[in-house]
């Protein structure tokens, strides 16, 4: 077994021919490499969302998942991409606590809720800053960080070299 690293969670080994002969692993493993750090945790903590109860969520079920996130947020700027991913795990596992029990829908309206909320801050706050000095006014642009459209066709780019 060719190990590539160990899982930050269970602390197992991950195994490179494993990945590579699981198409599901592999393009899956290609979304989470693609994203920053924190918004591949967010999706990451999101999928797991759906975890059944009695067995693990396979590759292909977690690959649809993120492929359905991405598709449904893709408008959306990656710093509102992970801060909605991460209010919406927040806020059902504290439901989940709350009730005792877990379920989760095949839809995922919560999320679009949460999504729309977090757009009409961004777009808020990001509008125009200023600072104000003793004697004079300055204005600050603000830069917005990379798209998840922009990042994922930054992905494909990387998945299109790797499978050449």
């Amino acid at each position: 077994m060719q190990k590539l690293a160990k899982c930050p969670h269970c602390r197992g080994l991950l195994d490179i021919s494993a990945i590579a002969h699981n198409k599901a692993s592999d393009e899956l493993l290609c979304i989470y490499t693609a994203l920053p750090g924190h918004a591949s945790a967010a999706l990451a903590d999101y999928v797991q969302l759906f975890t059944p109860d009695k067995s693990d969520l396979s590759h292909a079920r977690q690959l649809k998942l993120s492929q359905d996130i991405i598709e449904l947020t893709k408008q959306h700027d990656l710093a509102v991409f992970t801060q909605a991913l991460t209010i919406t795990v927040a806020s059902i596992r504290d439901h989940w606590e709350r009730n005792g029990y877990r379920r989760m829908g095949d839809d995922h309206a919560y999320l679009q809720k949460v999504l729309e909320t977090e757009e009409q801050k961004f777009l808020n706050s990001q509008t125009s800053k200023t600072v104000v000095s003793a004697n004079q006014a300055i204005e600050m642009k603000v830069e917005r960080p990379e798209t998840l459209q922009e990042s994922t066709k930054k992905w494909q780019e990387n998945l299109a070299k790797y499978r050449s």
